[in-house]
């Protein structure tokens, strides 16, 4: 006799079946899952939102992940191809011509032309996107010939390769072209770009970005197939995920990873420690030459005597520090003038200050001026980056041992801008990143010529000397000429002082020794760049992909 099924039965039996079906549902997702390569990178930065041109912090994964420029430059500051696929420049540097490549498309498959290139140009400097006023003042006209895309410049332009070839992310003319204040624009397509991977989400609640490969990206897929970006406001937390395995490797553009919380990591089973000497100066204090005191020549020199620039080194870098010399650039750079370090003689600063007029006479152990004010500098300290409270402390106190107070503030970044914008200190930490020492003429030259203002350029030095060695370097190309310039330039910072690096270092980047292929490349911030999107695998053995 056939059993009857009530409804009740029928109901439960649907319900079994619907449980075993969405089982297997699951079991193939998590195969899925699991056959995929995930890296995973935790970052102490900062992403508001999916917008290149409005958001710092998104802005430097487009230029690591979604955006192309024209060409790249590897670990060792050699250009190599991307969009364009060569390029060349008249003898003078007043006209260059980029030929583009026919096989980019962009990630919504439309092919990436010349036009593309035009426009991004002419789009930044309409816009008044922060960071491109150069591109009308140097640019006299943009000529399309075929694949070819011709800059002809209204003065010798040596560096249009470093400034005009990878500083400019290009961007789709048929998402742009409909933008008129890209400051405020929000859409899912903005994230387009022709690079090596997709965007494929935002999630403010996680702190998490995630990009997935382009399959059909022109210079090669890359081997991994998405990448993971979780963002940590603790460093004490991003060192303990790093140490858990939570993630493979750490990225924040410019930065090493803070050598006193790096100390655990070294002698962490399953991580290794990459290193490499810094093309930047993670510690440097800026004078202002435009107000009273630090306008002295004699006070900065006396500054600089002050200063115990091995124990700052020491503490904030935890072995990895070199003194610095007076020249500024780190002697990582091929053109690196030598000169002797920095040195500490209490003795002769306090000789220095007294020639300036400085003197103490109540003996409370602060100088006073001619007019009996008493020496008080202003120091503006940014409160983000790592080193500068522990560095001020150190300062505060080499000052006092020849008289010098010091009042110092902690400000964010818009704020740390906003004073140097109004010349409202006497001293300013800051640190030069790697792309920031090759702004302009290079070798830091960006950060103090006293004719291009604003984004935290100091702007200090006038010197009309210092002028005629940058103006000769856009306008050379001879390599021998260019070092005797580059020489010249780090005499300049030498004997004027507009800023002293407070230590030299290498810089630390941290990732699991589960992954192989990963490249430093400073330029591009370190182990996440596309040099390591082309090399970058799982080790034999490491465990399963994606786990």
């Amino acid at each position: 006799m056939k059993k009857a099924f009530t409804p009740i039965t029928q109901f439960i039996c649907l319900l079994i079946a619907l449980a075993g079906l969405l089982s297997a549902c699951q079991g193939r997702e998590k195969a899925s899952e699991a056959g995929e390569l995930v890296f995973r990178i935790g970052s102490p930065m900062t992403v508001r939102r999916v917008n290149s041109l409005a958001d710092y912090g998104y802005s430097t994964l487009a230029m690591l992940m979604t955006h192309d420029t024209l060409v790249r430059f590897d670990e060792n500051l050699r250009p190599i191809p991307q969009l364009a696929s060569k390029w060349r420049s008249n003898e003078n540097a007043t006209e260059w011509v980029f030929t583009i490549t026919d096989k980019a498309k962009w990630h919504d498959g439309v092919p990436v032309t010349p036009e593309d290139i035009v426009f991004t140009f002419n789009y930044l400097a309409d816009a008044k996107v922060a960071g491109y006023p150069w591109v009308k003042q140097f640019i006299d006209e943009m000529v399309i010939d075929g694949q070819d895309v011709i800059f002809r410049l209204n003065k010798p332009y040596s560096r249009f390769l470093s400034q005009g070839g990878y500083i400019v992310r290009i961007l789709p003319k048929h998402i742009w072209e409909g933008i008129s204040d890209p400051e405020r624009a929000e859409d899912d397509k903005l994230s387009i770009g022709c690079g090596p991977f997709l965007f494929q989400s935002f999630n403010m609640q996680s702190n998490q970005v995630i990009f997935v490969k382009n399959p059909d990206y022109y210079l090669g897929a890359p081997l991994v197939d998405k990448v993971v970006y979780t963002f940590y406001k603790n460093q004490d937390v991003l060192t303990m995920a790093l140490a858990n395995g939570e993630v493979d490797a750490f990225y924040k553009y410019a930065s090493g990873y803070p050598p006193g919380k790096a100390v655990r990591l070294k002698n962490q089973e399953g991580i290794t420690v990459a290193k490499a000497p810094s093309l930047g100066v993670p510690a440097a204090m800026g004078f202002n030459p435009h107000v009273a005191l630090t306008a002295d020549l004699r006070v900065r020199k006396a500054i600089t005597l002050a200063i115990n620039y091995k124990r700052i080194g020491d503490s904030v870098a935890m072995g990895e520090a070199q003194v610095p010399g007076p020249g500024f650039v780190p002697a990582s750079f091929p053109c690196f003038a030598h000169m002797p370090a920095f040195h500490t003689d209490i003795e002769q600063s306090k000789a220095l200050l007294a020639e300036a007029g400085l003197i103490d006479h109540d003996g409370d152990g602060i100088l006073e001026t001619p007019e009996g004010e008493p020496v008080c500098l202003k120091l503006i300290a940014r409160s983000d980056l790592f080193g500068d409270k522990q560095a001020t402390k150190l300062l505060i106190h080499d000052l006092a041992q020849v008289g010098i107070a010091v009042d110092v503030m902690s400000a964010d970044l818009s704020t740390w801008m906003a004073k140097i914008n109004k010349d409202d200190y006497h001293l300013i930490l800051f640190r030069a990143t790697p792309w920031g020492m090759l702004m302009g003429p290079g070798y830091g030259t960006g950060y103090f010529d006293s004719r291009t203002k604003g984004s935290g350029r100091l702007s200090s030095l006038d010197n009309p000397e210092f002028h005629a060695l940058c103006d000769e370097i856009l306008a050379t190309t001879n390599p021998d000429r260019l070092k005797e310039l580059y020489t010249g330039v780090q005499e300049q910072y030498a004997s004027q002082l507009p800023a002293i690096a407070l230590y030299w270092t290498n810089n630390l980047y941290p990732y699991s020794d589960k992954w192989k292929g990963l490249v430093v490349n400073q330029i591009e911030g370190g182990l996440a760049n596309r040099l390591t999107w082309k090399s970058l695998r799982k080790k034999a053995g490491a465990g399963e992909a994606g786990s």
